[in-house]
């Protein structure tokens, strides 16, 4: 099975919404969440300026952008500083994730880079919010904003995976519990 169509069928079984598929690039949702896996076919950038980087990617519509490459962490940095010079020559601010993903270890580091991006953007992908304890760290109210129950590949098992937020203190806390 190739990388293209493991992204996929993990993204389907995570409960996304696939909206757009391309020859380098899946677009998909989760609630108001955006991501675009890209599968770039070239280990450089060549945009100079970073304003056709953000318009010719799409960079301004989405979330998250995962890089899924054996030279994803250099493309990623690429970006990250094209993003950043955006920002210094125009004053565009482009806030997104953007997460690296070595294709040999693609089932693991996308569970990880999902779990990453959920936590940054978690009032986009909450999908309840109640209390659930006290913070370790302030001894406030924990809020349990996400929970969901799926197949975790890199484990290979059923887990139940939860993010808690304390409002006071700022400490979010991603658990992944496995169900026996």
């Amino acid at each position: 099975m190739s990388s293209f169509d493991v992204v996929k069928q993990l993204l389907v079984e995570r409960d996304f919404e696939i909206t757009n598929v391309s020859e380098e690039f899946i677009e998909a949702s989760y609630a108001d969440f955006k991501i675009k896996i890209w599968f770039p076919k070239v280990d450089y950038l060549d945009w100079y300026d970073p304003l056709l980087l953000i318009e010719a990617m799409g960079l301004d519509r989405i979330d998250a952008l995962v890089i899924v490459s054996y030279r994803s962490y250099y493309l990623a940095d690429e970006i990250a500083r094209s993003l950043s010079r955006a920002k210094y020559w125009y004053g565009i601010d482009v806030d997104i994730g953007v997460y690296a993903i070595d294709e040999s270890l693609i089932e693991k580091q996308l569970e990880e880079a999902l779990g990453l991006a959920f936590i940054r953007f978690i009032d986009k992908v909450s999908n309840i919010d109640t209390c659930n304890g006290v913070c370790p760290q302030c001894f406030n109210s924990l809020r349990l904003r996400y929970i969901h129950k799926h197949v975790s590949r890199s484990l290979r098992c059923q887990v139940i995976e939860t993010i808690l937020i304390c409002y006071s203190c700022g400490i979010k806390i991603h658990r992944i519990e496995i169900i026996d």
